[in-house]
């Protein structure tokens, strides 16, 4: 079962909305337009839990705005200045759906620094606005929001995967065998960035392999430089050491230190599958946790830099209740 509906904050008129699940039910027997943001096998994982729970709730999904009663924006933290794109769609949506509901499910919002209120105008139609963490409900709660925004406060969504079909296809592939420890590298990473590997000899790739492979065998190529290379780094170092310690059935398992989030290095059935059969996982990724929470794994996490109130908010929320996961 996905995480228990979150406990109200202290003042609690800040909250407009009930859960997602029991908010989407107005939808039902609507047709709906959702707008996916492009990201990692991580949020793809989510953006397949807004899926689900949007057809759970009985909607119908049609492929553009125009033809929709309803714009649903998958969560994320896109709808910041941060990432920007999220920001940028939503701008769009409210110009080209006026007079419809435009939903935005559970997000990390980064937009201190953003006119909220000149960006929605003088919109008559209803702009439902979740939050994930405590953190961006603070935030949105900062500025002046006209009177069509309402807000709620829910759990990521991935977490409505939990009774998929995914799910329990994994939970019958588990094993346990290797330790995977996660870093990522861009400007949410909290052990300092660093450059993207380069993919080694391209051309050479692309004379040697068909096109319909090339994707795979790059991938494959991508991991074994991580392998080699990374093994090292002092957060791998860092993370091993403590799984060793608190699992000390774990030495002589293989070390994987591969960020499976990013679509250069894993397809997300790789992504999926490594996570299942990974005996500990260490992470900076929050939906590697989050996958490996709901598969019953025990994870290690570290939060975030840019954007600190996301991991650590949803963690509080979210992961601290949940049996095997603990802080690095």
């Amino acid at each position: 079962m996905p995480p228990d509906a979150p406990a109200p904050p202290t003042d609690a008129s800040a909250l407009d909305l009930r859960t997602v699940r029991e908010e989407l039910d107005q939808l039902r027997g609507k047709k709906v337009f959702f707008q996916r943001l492009p990201g990692s096998n991580g949020d793809l994982l989510h953006e397949y839990g807004s899926e689900f729970a949007l057809e759970r709730a009985g909607t119908a999904l049609v492929q553009t705005p125009a033809e929709a009663d309803a714009v649903v924006f998958d969560g994320s933290a896109a709808v910041s200045s941060e990432w920007q794109v999220g920001l940028d769609l939503l701008r769009d949506r409210l110009v080209d759906t006026p007079d419809r509901p435009i939903w935005v499910l559970p997000s990390t919002y980064g937009v201190d620094d953003v006119d909220l209120a000149a960006m929605i105008g003088d919109r008559a139609a209803p702009l439902y606005l979740f939050c994930r963490e405590r953190g961006s409900l603070d935030m949105l709660g900062r500025q002046t929001l006209p009177p069509c925004v309402k807000l709620g406060l829910d759990h990521d969504m991935a977490f409505h995967l939990e009774e998929s079909p995914l799910v329990q296809r994994l939970k019958g592939q588990l094993a346990e065998r290797h330790i995977l420890v996660v870093e990522r590298n861009d400007i949410e990473s909290p052990t300092g960035e660093r450059p993207v590997a380069p993919m080694p000899g391209p051309d050479l790739i692309k004379r040697l392999v068909p096109n319909s492979l090339s994707g795979p065998v790059k991938r494959m190529i991508l991991r074994r430089k991580h392998l080699q290379k990374d093994v090292g780094r002092p957060f791998v170092k860092e993370a091993v050491s403590r799984v060793h310690k608190a699992f000390p059935e774990t030495r002589g398992l293989p070390v994987l230190p591969w960020d499976v989030s990013r679509v250069d290095i894993s397809s997300f059935d790789h992504f999926t599958k490594t996570i299942a059969h990974s005996a500990v996982i260490v992470t900076t990724r929050l939906h590697v946790g989050i996958l490996g929470s709901m598969l019953g794994k025990r994870v290690f996490v570290r939060f975030g830099s840019a954007l600190p109130h996301k991991f650590r908010g949803i963690f509080e929320l979210s992961l601290s209740k949940r049996p095997g996961v603990e802080v690095l």
